[in-house]
């Protein structure tokens, strides 16, 4: 497996994760962002002296918890080295294929022929095959449930997001949805019906014409 995603301080006792997404997925946000902020506060306020004498003993010891998981986050980020980026990369790749064909194109969303019910439906269904080893293990030290070999387009965009985390790449989804031909029948009929309607709304509100005098 070329990621280990989890470190072992964010499991459960049964071995699972205790989130979706390890403490490395948020580096440079706002998460470990705040973590930062807070020990650098109570440092401050420790050496200026403005915490109590009775509260300085639990105010140490929160910051020391919060220091030592801050080091654990950056210690848990993943260092790929040549081959494991490459099989990260490969896995990206075949990721990208599947959740690319299973998302609406950009077209059908601005016209309006995604159907939510159906969106729905193409998110939670596990129904797209795993297809690597690698894919599978990454599948589970992330603890998503397969199914007859199969998991959901959110399973896909999960391992999708870490993989390019894990690459110092983009996690936007949106990067992978695909245009529609616009020479399409659907598509030409969805222009003519907007512009009906278009036309229909501009000459309801034109003034009623008045006969020349």
């Amino acid at each position: 497996m070329p990621i280990k995603v989890f470190g072992d301080f964010e499991r459960r006792k049964d071995g699972r994760p205790r989130s979706e997404y390890p403490g490395w997925y948020y580096e440079g946000r706002r998460h470990v962002e705040e973590l930062e902020d807070s020990i650098k506060q109570r440092e401050r306020m420790l050496k200026m002296g403005a915490v109590s004498h009775e509260k300085e003993g639990e105010y140490r010891e929160r910051l020391e918890m919060e220091k030592e998981r801050y080091e654990k986050i950056k210690e848990s980020v993943p260092k790929l080295d040549g081959e494991h980026k490459d099989r990260v990369a490969k896995l990206v790749k075949e990721l990208s294929g599947d959740i690319s064909g299973s998302q609406f194109t950009r077209t059908d969303m601005l016209l309006g022929l995604a159907d939510a019910h159906e969106e729905a439906q193409r998110m939670s269904t596990k129904k797209i095959p795993i297809r690597s080893e690698d894919e599978a293990a990454l599948a589970k030290e992330m603890g998503i449930k397969v199914e007859d070999g199969k998991i959901s387009r959110t399973d896909k965009e999960r391992l999708w997001k870490i993989g390019r985390k894990a690459l110092g790449e983009s996690t936007n989804t949106e990067v992978l949805r695909r245009e529609r031909d616009s020479r399409s029948h659907e598509i030409r009929s969805a222009l003519k019906k907007q512009a009906k309607e278009i036309g229909q709304t501009r000459r309801r509100g034109r003034p009623p014409r008045t006969k020349a005098e």
